[in-house]
This record gives structure tokens, sequence and C-alpha cells, in this order.
């Protein structure tokens, strides 16, 4: 349990010509901002096993792709689809694979349970 007041600024943390990402991280979660700059290959294609995510789109439009993954990173689950306009908000618990199919301009910020761990980053396709 979090037991003082945690402050800071987000920093470049992946930077390419199609999209920044700016991040904090927190001593038990994290918090990103995501900048789409030209229509992006899919972005995400991975699951977390252990830290969930809430996603709320400020700016753009597109879709997210979302299934049930076991360990071994099978899908297991229904591939849902998500329509991405201004103002929708998902969150994606741990072991669900997550694709990313935004436009140009498309601005996003991301809250998560846990900070980031590479070693907590699953590649998982998802068509």
């Amino acid at each position: 349990m979090l037991k003082q007041v945690e402050t800071g600024n987000l920093q470049v943390v992946s930077e390419d010509p199609r999209r920044t990402i700016t991040e904090f991280n927190f001593s038990e979660s994290a918090f990103n901002d995501f900048f789409v700059k030209d229509d992006p290959r899919p972005l995400g294609q991975h699951f977390h096993k252990s830290k969930s995510e809430v996603f709320y789109f400020i700016e753009g439009t597109g879709t997210i792709r979302t299934a049930e993954v076991d360990a071994s990173g099978k899908i297991i689950g229904e591939i849902k689809r998500f329509t991405v306009t201004p103002g929708f908000v998902i969150t994606i618990p741990p072991m669900h694979t997550h694709r990313f199919d935004v436009k140009y301009g498309t601005h996003f910020v991301s809250f998560s349970s846990k900070p980031f761990d590479k070693n907590d980053t699953v590649p998982c396709p998802i068509e």
C-alpha cells in the first residue's frame, strides 16, 4: 500500500516516426501518454502476465482487439473488437493480448497497475 505522495514528470521512453510514448513509473504503478504521428503498423500485439492497464482516448479513432490467452500466449478466448473515439475508456486485465489500430493524430493515456517490466510484456499477435 502506498504510504506517501509520489510525483514526477513524464519522460520520452520511445519515439520513432510513427509515435511518441512518454512515461512515469511510480513505485507501484505507471502512467503513459501516447501520440500517434503516422498511421502505424498495429501497436501493442502483446499481453502482460501480471499487470492490468486502463486506456483513455483523448483524440483520434481506430480499433482495439483483445483476447484472453493462456500462459504460453495461445488465444483461448473470443477475439473482441472495440471502436475507439474520443472519451473511450477500456481496461485490459492480465493475460489478455491487445492490438491497437489507430489513425494519425490519435492521442491516448494509460494507467498501469504496476511499473513497466520488460519481462512482463510478452509478444502475442492478434488478427
